[in-house]
């Protein structure tokens, strides 16, 4: 009964409603439940895509050897390894990623903390909009940490 003498304000304010939402970092996403899907944390929101397809992987398999090819000794070529922006605690998983030999110290075990050298996300049909992303969040070198 007390509900229905309540205001549209008071409601909202006692049911955590008009509250801001969250920041979710990238230590947020990684504590997710295993669902199929990976997940990250850009701009303080939670994405999840599917997980790569066969076709996706093979892309990606071409793609890395090539870069080994190229590279030689001047840096290292890694799969799907998180990426995260200590400044802004933010976390991005792409699907391919460089680091120089000079820059080798933002290797640091888990993840990589900074931004690499290179970043190659294989789009697809299912993702090819959050994997381009919306023109609000900062992209690569726009991102705090990260060196143009």
């Amino acid at each position: 009964m007390r509900r229905a003498m309540m205001t549209d304000e008071q409601l909202a304010e006692e049911s955590g409603a008009g509250r801001p939402l969250p920041y979710i970092t990238w230590e947020d996403a990684q504590q997710m439940p295993e669902d199929g899907r990976r997940h990250e944390a850009i701009g303080g929101e939670l994405y999840g895509t599917p997980l790569p397809s066969v076709r996706h992987q093979r892309v990606g398999l071409k793609l890395s050897m090539a870069l080994i090819e190229l590279l030689g000794d001047a840096g290292e070529v890694f799969h799907t390894v998180g990426v995260v922006f200590p400044e802004t605690g933010e976390g991005v998983q792409p699907d391919l990623l460089c680091v120089s030999r000079e820059r080798r110290a933002i290797l640091v075990e888990p993840w990589i903390r900074g931004a690499p050298d290179l970043v190659v996300e294989i789009t697809s049909p299912v993702t090819e909009d959050r994997d381009r992303g919306p023109p609000t969040v900062p992209r690569g070198e726009d991102r705090p940490g990260a060196e143009g």
